[in-house]
Parts: structure tokens; C-alpha cells; sequence
């Protein structure tokens, strides 16, 4: 599934919650710093003006593992493909850019001024890890062919594969 199939289909759910945006080792917005806004920053409720996700898949497997694909859009055009899985999602984080501009204008809206001195990795078209102790030269690889296809599952994967650990 390319990313262009997986934004034409429909969501589970959508919300304007932006807190899955960022975890403890992971950031998909790394411009805005939010990992390190202080103890339990993360469960703050983080809501910006004309910014949604649509959840194609969010999955516990126990009180600690999920696994969640979503996009991120602001007014209703795609900014971003946003993957997580494992525990708390900090186990495998990544991101798939569409639109630079678009993504300037959530990193305003989210309250941060683009051009801001405290960016965090060089943010640019197409995937990128969004773990933290990837610095944008060695990362991963990631899997381009299919958008929905990460830590050993897609969303057409058999039930049996959704069970708890």
C-alpha cells in the first residue's frame, strides 16, 4: 500500500488530539521539543486550530504495546504519515513528509515559529525516523513499499497477528 492508497483510505478514527506526536524517545515533530517539556508533558492534551489525525489502525496489544499508523492534516490536506509500535510507541517511530510548506504551517500552528533557532533534525520530503538517537545520517531502513507495513505487521494482517502478547 503506497501512501497515497493509505490517505484514500477511511480512518477508524480522527481526532485533534496531537499528543501522539510525541513520546519519550521519539518525536514526530522534532522542531517543537516536547519530549523535554518537563515530567508527564506527553499526556498534556495538545489541540491546534484546523489540525487533525486520522487513525487508520491503533492497537493494544497489552497496557503497554500498541501498534498505530495515522496521518496528520491540516485543513483537510495530508501533512504527514505518522508509524509507531511497541512499548508506549517508542519501539519504532518514523514519519512520511508530503508537503514542506504543510508542515511549516502545523509546526506554527502547533506554536512554534518555523525558523526558530531550537530545530531539531533536518526535516525533509519523504520518510525519516523519528526516533531520537538517529541524527538523519545513519538511519534505518525503512520499508517505502508499503505505508501500512512496519514492526512485522500491515493493516490487512490475519487476527491472529493482533492478539496479546
Amino acid at each position: 500500500m503506497t501512501p497515497e492508497q493509505l490517505l484514500a483510505r477511511e480512518p477508524e478514527s480522527v481526532t485533534t488530539d496531537m499528543r501522539w506526536l510525541w513520546g519519550f524517545y521519539f518525536s514526530h515533530v522534532p522542531e517543537m521539543h516536547r519530549r523535554c517539556g518537563g515530567q508527564h508533558a506527553w499526556r498534556k492534551r495538545v489541540i491546534a486550530p484546523g489540525v487533525s489525525m486520522r487513525v487508520y489502525k491503533h492497537h493494544a496489544f497489552d497496557l503497554r504495546r500498541v501498534w498505530r499508523l495515522a496521518s496528520v492534516h491540516v485543513d483537510d490536506k495530508p501533512v504527514m504519515i505518522v508509524r509507531n509500535a511497541g512499548r508506549e510507541g517508542d519501539d519504532y517511530a518514523d514519519r512520511y513528509v508530503f508537503d514542506l510548506y504543510l508542515y511549516s504551517d502545523l509546526v506554527e500552528r502547533l506554536g512554534r515559529k518555523p525558523n526558530d533557532r531550537r530545530r531539531g533534525p533536518k526535516t525533509r520530503l519523504g520518510w525519516q525516523s523519528s526516533l531520537a538517537e538517529f541524527d538523519g545520517e545513519d538511519e534505518p531502513l525503512l520499508d517505502v513499499q508499503r505505508a501500512d507495513g512496519f514492526f512485522a505487521r500491515t493493516l490487512d494482517s490475519p487476527a491472529e497477528d493482533w492478539r496479546p502478547y
